[in-house]
């Protein structure tokens, strides 16, 4: 049975029927628009066990919206420490969210170190030293 068949023919709407489909706008998230960005603490080089170092920078965002320079310290080749401890969840889920589609799309890594701190990681950088630190202090 075809689905003109079964609903019937579309009927023309009048013209003072309306329609509410919701709002189209997204909802407000409890981010503040005039919170300043946050500076990364900078840790000269971390061996990356191959004979090469990258830095090391740790970031602990105040909003989403910083989500942009965290993301270009990865492509710059940085390990990226991120607490996002003091975000509010909506905020946190959304620069998650952002950053591991950036680091999908340049081969790298995000791990969860603990509840609250991640480790964003460029391409060709173990950070399995890292890890195993993290997993024998807890």
């Amino acid at each position: 049975m075809s689905l003109l068949k079964k609903f019937g023919k579309p009927q023309p709407m009048d013209d003072q029927e309306t329609i509410d489909y919701g709002s189209d706008e997204l909802p407000a998230l409890n981010d503040p628009d005039d919170v300043p960005a946050s500076q990364p603490t900078v840790y000269p080089t971390y061996s990356t066990g191959k004979g090469s170092s990258v830095n090391l920078k740790l970031f602990s965002p105040k909003s989403h919206k910083e989500a942009i320079d965290i993301a270009d310290e990865v492509m710059k080749k940085c390990i990226v420490v991120l607490d996002i401890s003091e975000l509010p969840s909506d905020s946190s889920m959304r620069l998650i969210d952002f950053l591991a589609g950036v680091v999908h799309v340049l081969g790298g890594k995000l791990e969860r170190m603990n509840n609250g701190t991640f480790i964003v990681a460029p391409n060709g950088v173990d950070i399995g030293e890292l890890m195993a630190g993290d997993k024998q202090k807890n």
